[in-house]
């Protein structure tokens, strides 16, 4: 006589979102949690191990050849947004040449110069906006992810660039927000590992998040994410330094 398995120990449930991306929960108990996304090039398999916390994606192509694995670690403590202060640093009077204007020289130069910082909006230092005022005008420093970053001074077409990646990372923290609000801090690492890479995969995004979050929290506030940051990668690319 075969093996019966306990109904509560394993769960096949098919969810079919509004853009037609479907995801299949293959098991969902104490322990485990699997699913697996589809699209027109691979098949994405996520494990959540509800036990270490740890999620393994595995990358396969249409024929089920394995292609990649990846672990993403549950337990990484996030890191804050980081609203760098600079008014009690002793700023002073001095030029700023285009050479200046890069994103790895705006630290050392604000402890020397009359660099202040306005405002910033980003995840984990590796993703959003920094506003400077100087006295030659407003520089804006913009960072797709880590390594990729873009500043000059706000001005001329680039204002409209400008604008619009802004209002893209708004968009896409107001949702990060909504997201850490309904399921606390700790997704935020898997959020930056998921999103912020060269080309962004919304299928395997959302196989990952499900093993997480409630399907329809991956589809509401992720797919809203998704847009906005492939729209930041949209206006990041007319910024012209």
């Amino acid at each position: 006589m075969g093996t019966v398995q306990a109904a509560e120990e394993v769960s096949t449930q098919t969810i079919t979102f509004e853009d037609g991306t479907t995801a299949n929960i293959l098991v969902d108990n104490a322990s485990t949690r699997v699913v697996e996304a589809k699209d027109d090039s691979n098949i994405y398999i996520a494990t959540n191990d509800k036990q270490t916390n740890n999620i393994t994606i595995e990358t396969y192509d249409l024929e089920r050849n394995l292609l990649s694995t990846e672990v993403l670690d549950g337990n990484q403590i996030p890191t804050e947004e980081n609203d760098y202060n600079l008014d009690n640093l002793p700023f002073e009077e001095i030029q700023i040449s285009e050479e200046d204007i890069l994103f790895e020289n705006v630290m050392p130069l604000a402890a020397q110069s009359n660099y202040k910082l306005l405002q910033t909006v980003n995840l984990q230092e590796a993703y959003g906006y920094w506003i400077y005022s100087t006295n030659q005008g407003e520089i804006w420093m913009i960072k797709l992810r880590t390594g990729e970053m873009k500043s000059t001074f706000y001005k001329g077409d680039n204002k409209t660039h400008f604008n619009d990646f802004k209002r893209s990372v708004d968009n896409f923290m107001a949702s990060k927000n909504q997201l850490v609000a309904k399921v606390g801090t700790g997704i935020l690492t898997t959020i930056a590992t998921l999103y912020l890479v060269p080309e962004p995969v919304w299928t395997k995004i959302v196989a990952t998040l499900i093993t997480i979050v409630g399907a329809a929290i991956a589809y509401a506030e992720c797919k809203a994410m998704f847009d906005a940051y492939s729209n930041s990668r949209l206006y990041y690319s007319r910024v012209v330094q």
